[in-house]
């Protein structure tokens, strides 16, 4: 997917945030969500795995190029 094609803007990662520790940047553009595209934050929330034992993948374009970051399943509190 290009960047033309839309998606959700991340504006700022705070430090130690869940954000930051997924490798996410400012100015990095999320299109996909485990295989769903995603133009906007009601698209995004939606795909998001209701169980938090699912694997995340982020499928973004970062300085024009694609990238997908996978985050394995968080573990029980």
């Amino acid at each position: 997917m290009a960047k033309e094609a839309g998606g959700i803007a991340v504006m700022d990662v705070p430090a130690g945030s869940v954000a930051s520790q997924m490798e996410l940047f400012a100015g990095d553009l999320i299109q996909g969500v485990n295989g769903r595209v995603v133009s906007n934050l009601i698209q995004f929330f939606d795909s998001l795995p209701q169980a938090h034992d699912a694997p995340l993948q982020l499928r973004l374009v970062r300085h024009q190029q694609v990238k997908v970051i996978e985050l394995p399943p968080r573990p029980p509190k």
